[in-house]
């Protein structure tokens, strides 16, 4: 048994951990749609190259 099994025996620290990751990624996705929601026009970029003016072209 761990210590914290001992002091805090009711709570699985690996899903409070996992849980707490989701919200926090559930509140950057949604502040990302908020904002995507007010650009009219949007050109996506996508290459796995590197080196071929992706950032130059997304400025």
């Amino acid at each position: 048994m761990n210590i914290q099994e001992k002091e805090i025996p009711d709570i699985d620290l690996k899903k409070t951990v996992e849980q707490g990751k989701k919200e926090k990624m559930d509140k950057i996705a949604e502040y990302i749609n908020a904002n995507m929601d007010k650009i009219k026009h949007k050109i996506v970029i996508i290459s796995g190259k590197g080196g071929v003016g992706k950032t130059t072209v997304a400025v």
